[in-house]
């Protein structure tokens, strides 16, 4: 696959453009900045235009395709299922052919060039001092991925989730310890292909002596199960999220009295991947009774702008998404939101620091079922 729509974003910018908006008040962005030309028509009105020549591919143009947070919220409203976010990617990938690509957008991919890491961390640092009983395991069957948002704060959700798997008593498990760190997401939503589809076949042939891969992200699951096969990338481990992974442990002695929790779903994990009932059954099986849910949950849950460079590329936005998620919990009873995304997690936190400790990711929950802290 080369910078350009494939023929399934063809079809769906045609589409979309005669459609009559039926999918308009599905849309976070949208909603949030109160712009006909970000909802979902108006930016594949766009995007079909610069492909059929009508419009200009210029730095005003291209700034339209950033209006996206990936979250996929627009397709279940769809009669034809069309993939929006795919086709908008698509349209980045033939900006970034012209030099225009968001400026926060090429910083971000400078850094995953130069580093490694979308975030100029030093992983290979982190690894080595923040988890070294995990990473000298090269000859374990699983390999349990951090991501992008993995190793932020020293690897913080990497190592409570190394935390909850030995409390587990799992199989055998490894952290990288070498590059790749990442699977590339930032490269592929910021339009760079050409580096992502030599980044990609590098982190196959990183994995594959595995037999499962966990990913921490459902994200990087996606990414991995979903995209890599577009460009034709084939990964050989079996794609676990890690919600899916301790599901299938049936946890059990949880620590102490279960606090009320509030499930917000995962675009990617829910829309994307398609789990909606995993982490609702381990919250489930845990606490012994279901989590607190959103008047909009499931396949039409609030998306918090954490997604597809959103909180870089139009911040003020991503920001007003998350807090509209945050004030949800306000005004609940309930004692924390739960996220399976520790992507979502940090920006939703960053978002609203007055509500920051009421929010945690699933694996921070699960440490604090499982191991009391």
């Amino acid at each position: 696959m080369s910078a350009g729509f494939s023929a399934q974003d063809v079809k769906a910018l045609g589409k979309c453009t005669f459609c009559p908006k039926m999918c308009r008040f599905s849309c976070p962005v949208s909603h949030a900045t109160a712009s006909e030309s970000l909802t979902p028509w108006g930016k594949m009105l766009s995007a079909n235009s610069i492909r059929e020549g009508k419009l200009p591919l210029d730095e005003a143009n291209a700034a339209v395709m950033w209006g996206c947070s990936g979250c996929f919220a627009c397709q279940p409203q769809c009669k034809h299922g069309n993939d929006v976010p795919s086709a908008l990617t698509a349209a980045r990938a033939l900006a970034a052919e012209k030099g225009l690509t968001h400026p926060a957008a090429g910083l971000k991919a400078g850094a995953q060039r130069s580093t490694g890491h979308p975030g100029g961390l030093n992983c290979a640092e982190i690894a080595r001092e923040a988890l070294p009983q995990v990473t000298d395991r090269p000859k374990a069957p699983v390999l349990l991925w951090p991501g992008e948002s993995g190793w932020l704060n020293q690897a913080q959700e990497a190592r409570l989730a190394a935390g909850v798997l030995i409390r587990l008593e799992t199989e055998p498990f490894h952290i990288p310890r070498a590059a790749p760190w990442t699977t590339g997401k930032t490269l592929y939503d910021a339009g760079f292909w050409d580096d992502f589809r030599a980044h990609a076949p590098a982190v196959a042939a990183a994995i594959r002596p595995y037999r499962k891969i966990v990913c921490l992200d459902p994200a990087d699951a996606w990414m991995l199960s979903v995209i890599y096969p577009r460009f034709r990338v084939r990964v050989k481990p079996a794609v676990l999220t890690f919600a899916a992974w301790v599901n299938s442990l049936s946890p059990h002695g949880a620590a102490g009295a279960a606090p009320e929790v509030l499930y917000h779903d995962n675009c990617l994990l829910g829309r994307g991947l398609n789990q909606h009932d995993l982490p609702r059954g381990l919250l489930r099986g845990l606490d012994g009774e279901s989590p607190r849910e959103f008047h909009l949950k499931r396949e039409r849950s609030l998306c918090c702008g954490a997604g597809s460079l959103l909180p870089s590329t139009m911040p003020e936005t991503a920001a007003a998404m998350a807090r509209e998620i945050t004030r949800v919990l306000r005004e609940s009873p309930a004692a924390a939101l739960v996220n399976a995304s520790p992507a979502c997690v940090a920006h939703l936190r960053a978002s609203d620091p007055a509500a920051a400790t009421r929010i945690m990711s699933l694996v921070e929950y699960l440490h604090l079922r499982l191991l009391g802290g």
